[in-house]
C-alpha cells in the first residue's frame, strides 16, 4: 500500500536527499537537504523543513505536489 509518507519519501530519495537514521526523532523521518538542513516527513504525511524539528516550518500541499512530481520527471 502506498501512503503518502511513502509517497513523499520515495520522491525525496529519488530528488538526491539521504535518510538521515540516527536523528532523535521517533515522529518523523529525516532526511538531509542540501543546504544543511532536513526534510521532515511525519507519519500522516505532513512534510516540515528546516534546522530542527522545533524550528522547522510546515510545507504546503502546493509544494508537497511539486516534490512529488518532480521526482517523477526524474530518471530511474
Amino acid at each position: 500500500m502506498n501512503t503518502k509518507q511513502t509517497a513523499i519519501c520515495e520522491a525525496l530519495v529519488k530528488l538526491g536527499h539521504a535518510e538521515k537514521l540516527n536523528y532523535n526523532t521517533t515522529k518523523y523521518r529525516v532526511f538531509t537537504r542540501k543546504d544543511g538542513t532536513f526534510y521532515f516527513v511525519g507519519k500522516a504525511g505532513s512534510l516540515r523543513y528546516g534546522r530542527t524539528v522545533g524550528e522547522s516550518f510546515s510545507a504546503s500541499p502546493e509544494t508537497i505536489r511539486t516534490i512529488i512530481l518532480k521526482a517523477k520527471k526524474v530518471t530511474k
